[in-house]
């Protein structure tokens, strides 16, 4: 039997609140990267700020994954967002172009999902810690760029973007073992909104679109106070 898709407001509202944090974070890389403001993205608050948002979006695409019925078109989607993106920033910048980021990530793991979707919750939990220690070996080596997926990385490599699939897959295992435990696609209800999640929910709706845009929005508008500030 077949159960139609269910969307929670919950889901949304994560997405939505790490679309801005992510937002955040790269309003302040942008400024240090591209007009050497001194503010710093690679350690204190900002770089928290950033990993917080990747974090929360990898676990919540596992959360999701435990209800949806869309797992390959949805993978399919995001990996070929990553793509784009990986031409694109290879035009603007080839020696630090995102070859495997968040997006070639999260949509690896939706397509790999369909094969681990029957494991019980615990197993999954357990798949997701040995992912997580994997990575912090494969962390450590050098290899071919082929790798790269895998955590292993090219001698100076260096990258606007990398999420490798080892540790990061971990969050998205953790993330559809909880969503087994807490929802699941027959006992799966969004609840009552509240009123003050709405704007957060409504931008977690539209997390992708936002993703893709933000960048070029907010580089553009620098852009522009830059130069009529001079």
């Amino acid at each position: 039997m077949q159960h139609k898709p269910v969307r929670l407001w919950q889901i949304d509202f994560s997405r939505g609140v790490a679309i801005c944090l992510m937002a955040s974070f790269h309003f302040v890389f942008d400024l240090n990267y591209y007009w050497d403001c001194p503010v710093s993205y690679q350690s204190g608050l900002w770089f928290y700020v950033g990993k917080s948002s990747a974090i929360l979006f990898t676990f919540i695409a596992g959360v999701s994954a435990s209800i949806s019925l869309r797992h390959l078109r949805r993978g399919l989607v995001v990996l070929g967002w990553g793509m784009l993106i990986t031409l694109a920033t290879y035009l603007v910048d080839s020696q630090t172009y995102i070859r495997f980021g968040i997006l070639h990530m999260q949509g690896s793991c939706m397509l790999l999902y369909p094969l681990l979707k029957e494991l019980r919750p615990g197993w999954l939990a357990a798949l997701g810690a040995a992912v997580f220690a994997a990575g912090q070996w494969t962390n450590m080596l050098t290899g071919p760029a082929l790798l790269l997926p895998f955590g292993v990385m090219p001698t100076g490599f260096h990258s606007l973007d990398y999420y490798p699939l080892l540790p990061w897959a971990s969050l998205f295992l953790f993330g559809a073992a909880l969503g087994k435990l807490r929802f699941g696609i027959q006992k799966a209800h969004p609840g009552d909104q509240p009123v003050w999640a709405r704007p957060f929910t409504a931008a977690g709706r539209r997390s992708l679109e936002i993703y893709l845009l933000h960048q070029p929005l907010i580089i553009g508008l620098l852009w522009v106070w830059h130069y009529l500030k001079v």
